[in-house]
């Protein structure tokens, strides 16, 4: 009986340390992967320009159009609730 319990213990902990092994390899495939990926957006965002129109910005044409956002939105009608606020 003893014997049995400490053989099944020592697969536990033999399956334990394969699982522990198979973790560790798979972390090690996925950071070299995940370093390729960082590698690669890196270097889009290096070869990304801004547009340049050549012209200057002009402010007051941007506030122009974020101005007005509210316009679209309608007025909720009165809740059925409001006599007991």
């Amino acid at each position: 009986m003893l014997l049995a319990h400490l053989l099944n213990k020592a697969e536990i902990i033999d399956a334990n340390t394969e699982l522990k092994a198979s973790k560790l390899e798979l972390v090690d495939s996925t950071k070299g992967k995940l370093s390729k990926n960082i590698a690669r957006v890196k270097e889009q965002a290096d070869n990304v320009k801004p547009a340049d129109t050549g012209k200057p910005v002009d402010k007051k044409s941007i506030k122009g159009k974020h101005s007005n956002f509210f316009a679209g939105f309608r007025r909720l009608p009165p809740s059925p609730f409001s006599d007991y606020d």
